[in-house]
């Protein structure tokens, strides 16, 4: 056998300094490089993809104001990090242990980071009892603002379905009994903003949706179009209406607007 060539290969990880600037987006491996350990490489530019697709149709539209692409870094660059670390902890344990005298961050169970990320931007109206990490396990999350929905089996049109089938093209309400008068709350935000919003009275087997969603059974949750609670509201209360009209403002761009969300 003759070796014709050897190519040395580099192992880099890193996060890119700025996202934007102006009408120049950054997703992928222009926005981070990170070791093939993991196959997370991949999966953080699809994750780039799926939070900027949304915002940029909706500025395109007019539905959202173009303050809200300044929320596409600030919720990607501290996940992207985040991820970022984790490749590399993994290529310094299993394939350069030579590197381990330069310090690493300890791993964390592969869930946090396939489904566990959480965002925190202008577009998210936090919980004000709830302390922010940029990552936990997804069965621990239960629906907090800036996580990834999670799973629940509902009955859609008489038929099985996931609730993760509701989202894709515009924020969703979800609500946990009809009784409780989101709807008509969702009615008069809408009316009075012009926001695209669906509504949903979740059905679902013994309250798992009020319970895996960290509700009550009067309580609702936004849901923007890639999947993320935007807010939550864990019982109804005064001035829902309201509420809604300014959690669709931020989710929107319009946060403080007097016009709110549209």
């Amino acid at each position: 056998m003759t070796i014709d060539d050897v190519m040395e290969w580099q192992a880099s990880a890193d996060v890119t300094d700025r996202w934007r600037d102006g009408r120049v987006l950054l997703v992928g491996d222009a926005a981070h490089v990170m070791p093939p350990y993991g196959g997370y490489g991949g999966n953080t530019g699809i994750h780039d993809a799926h939070n900027l697709a949304w915002k940029l149709a909706s500025v395109l539209r007019g539905d959202a104001d173009p303050r809200l692409l300044d929320s596409y870094e600030a919720e990607r660059k501290p996940v992207a990090a985040f991820t970022v670390e984790q490749a590399y902890a993994r290529y310094v344990v299993r394939a350069a242990p030579s590197l381990r005298e330069g310090g690493f961050e300890q791993t964390v169970d592969d869930a946090n980071i396939d489904l566990g990320t959480r965002y925190r931007s202008s577009a998210i109206v936090e919980d004000p009892d709830e302390a922010f990490e940029v990552h936990g396990h997804p069965r621990d999350l239960r629906g907090v603002p800036g996580s990834r929905a999670p799973h629940v089996e509902i009955s859609l049109d008489g038929t099985a379905a996931s609730i993760l089938d509701l989202f894709g093209t515009r924020p969703v309400l979800l609500v946990a009994s009809g009784e409780s008068g989101w709807t008509d709350a969702a009615r008069e935000a809408v009316e009075r903003t012009g926001a695209e919003l669906g509504v949903h009275v979740v059905v679902a087997p013994d309250g798992a949706f009020a319970e895996r969603y960290g509700i009550t059974d009067s309580g609702a949750v936004l849901v923007r179009p890639d999947g993320i609670v935007a807010w939550r509201a864990r019982e109804a209360g005064d001035d829902a209406a309201h509420r809604l009209e300014d959690a669709l403002a931020s989710v929107f761009g319009r946060a403080g607007d007097p016009a709110s969300a549209r």
